[in-house]
């Protein structure tokens, strides 16, 4: 699962913003297909720099 962003570069948020961009997209693939396997979740910036990481280093909800 991806993510792109309209900002210059994914390195120009701060780490708590990527974080939860990512949090909130692997939680929505899970709740959307149960039971399948974790997503990695990728958000990338105009640049073309990419950030992912998977629901693994998500806080339990």
């Amino acid at each position: 699962m991806s993510i792109e962003l309209s900002l210059p570069s994914a390195g120009a948020l701060p780490d708590l913003a990527v974080t939860q961009l990512i949090c909130t997209a692997a939680e929505a693939a899970e709740a959307a297909n149960p039971g399948d396997d974790p997503v990695t979740v990728m958000v990338a910036g105009r640049d073309g720099r990419r950030l992912e990481s998977t629901a693994a280093r998500c806080p339990a909800t």
